[in-house]
């Protein structure tokens, strides 16, 4: 992820982390999502801009 998107691995890692804890809450910012869509695509991958929404907690435990 931090090749494809051009960051440090720790900004990656920050995507995971809680917003408490100095992360983004499990969001990726959005202007990483044209770049991780276009290398999805290229690998086979399905994914879609939809993927990168935040999602409600009772999805998120699905």
């Amino acid at each position: 992820m931090a090749t494809i998107t051009g960051v440090h691995r720790t900004r990656v890692s920050n995507w995971a982390r809680e917003k408490t804890a100095g992360g983004t809450g499990g969001i990726i910012p959005f202007k990483h999502v044209r770049t991780l869509l276009a290398a999805a695509r290229e690998q086979g991958v399905e994914l879609s801009a939809d993927d990168f929404l935040p999602r409600e907690p009772s999805e998120a435990a699905e």
